[in-house]
């Protein structure tokens, strides 16, 4: 935002990235409302901006600006990459807004759980695994789960593990199968059914659907 100041400010001790990302109000005007009504004028109205990342948002701002760095480039596709970068993390951004406004007010103990089942590094676990790290009760977590969110732990650790699939498909050139195995599928052909039915096609013909966008830049530009 135009008039903003910036201060980086170390958090507990764990590690702090940080990534300044310039773009003239000019764009923000034109851009912003493209994507959502109101957004510029509500983004200028809010005191203060700060939603938390999700480590499956904060990998896939990483891979956008590894893949911007990593793309052999001239000095007219070198604005054209990064602003679709900028678009692409508007979007992600936009995502993490509305989850945080919307975010339902769960038990202490199904939030830890639905952490644990974001945390990439359990993505390849089972629910029951997951459940026996963190020292609950089976059936009382299963039971607790449904009551709060509608619906079971399987389903809605499905859609996260498709979510980072989509994150590694659009950031990635990993192999489809590697993204597989990455997000706990053994089996292909499983992977590829569930993946078109939350996203209306299969993991390469959307890949490829991303790839034409991103190369081809015409809409951003």
């Amino acid at each position: 935002r135009p008039n903003d100041v910036h201060r980086q400010t170390k958090y507990r001790q764990e590690p702090v990235e940080f990534i300044n990302f310039g773009v003239r109000e000019s764009v923000l005007q034109t851009v912003l409302p493209a994507l959502s009504e109101n957004l510029y004028t509500f983004l200028l109205q809010e005191p203060y901006i700060e939603y938390p990342l999700s480590k499956t948002s904060v990998i896939y701002f990483n891979n956008m600006f590894n893949k911007f760095h990593t793309t052999i480039q001239d000095e007219q596709s070198n604005g054209l990459i990064l602003s679709t970068i900028f678009v692409s993390l508007i979007r992600e951004l936009l995502q993490c807004i509305n989850l945080s406004k919307q975010k339902p007010h769960y038990s202490p103990t199904i939030n830890e759980f639905i952490e644990q089942m974001r945390n990439p590094d359990n993505l390849m676990l089972s629910i029951d695994e997951i459940i026996k790290n963190i020292n609950y009760s089976h059936c009382h977590l299963l039971r607790l789960f449904k009551q709060e969110t509608g619906t079971t732990p399987s389903r809605y650790f499905l859609k996260i593990k498709l979510n980072y699939a989509r994150v590694l498909l659009e950031t990635t050139n990993l192999s489809i199968v590697n993204i597989a195995s990455h997000v706990g599928f053994s089996s292909l052909g499983h992977f590829t059914k569930v993946f078109k039915e939350e996203y209306s096609a299969p993991p390469a013909k959307y890949r490829k659907n991303w790839n034409n966008y991103y190369n081809s830049m015409d809409e951003i530009n």
